[in-house]
């Protein structure tokens, strides 16, 4: 769930604040910015806004963005602050939650962690991979016109700086060996069970592995 609050397009405030925290508490993934947060729970300092925000929410993983000064997530005693990746030329921040939002999504599902039991299981290094993916995906559409978030290559992207410019880009992607799939198919028909090691990002082995 996110709010994506518009003030402007909001008649009855009490009504739609008292609709939105009824839908906080049947919500798994939960993400808000801090302009949501500001509006849903006014005159607070930012700490005991979000206090109050979580307090009233039953997301299983939570998340605040912070425009330039990053993000925070929150997985039961799991706190993750990441910073926000830079942005070369900012044109347009239309759609950069949106983005945030939709790249935590695609992680969910194709790392196979749909379900409450499964997204609380996952470790603080897993998470912190995720919600750094999310801002990265963020600052590209950051760096365009509208909301256009990047395609799944471009966030296999190194950069490179040099005196503070952008120098150079790397695109870094995953290929299987000729014939990987058909010998793992070879020793499942044979009673082998096979198993992926990998030091890379949960999200980017799922993709592989599929």
């Amino acid at each position: 769930m996110d709010p994506n609050v518009r003030p402007g397009l909001i008649s009855d405030r009490d009504s739609y604040v008292a609709r939105i925290r009824r839908m906080m508490r049947h919500a798994d993934i939960f993400k808000l910015s801090d302009e949501d947060l500001e509006w849903l729970y006014p005159d607070r300092s930012l700490d005991e806004a979000l206090a109050a925000c979580r307090d009233d929410c039953d997301a299983v993983l939570f998340i605040l963005t912070l425009g330039e000064k990053g993000s925070r997530a929150f997985l039961g005693d799991i706190e993750i602050r990441a910073d926000a990746p830079a942005v070369d030329k900012l044109i347009d921040t239309v759609g950069a939650g949106d983005t945030f939002m939709a790249t935590i999504l695609s992680w969910v599902v194709e790392s196979d962690l749909a379900s409450r039991a499964a997204l609380a299981a996952i470790d603080e290094d897993t998470l912190r991979a995720a919600i750094r993916r999310a801002g990265a995906a963020a600052a590209i559409n950051c760096g365009r016109s509208g909301c256009n978030p990047p395609w799944r290559d471009e966030l296999m992207t190194v950069y490179l700086a040099k005196n503070g410019k952008l120098a150079a880009r790397f695109f870094l992607e995953d290929t299987l060996r000729e014939g990987a799939a058909q010998a793992l198919a070879f020793l499942k028909q044979r009673g082998v069970r096979s198993v992926l090691l990998s030091g890379d990002s949960s999200d980017q082995v799922a993709v592989l592995a599929n």
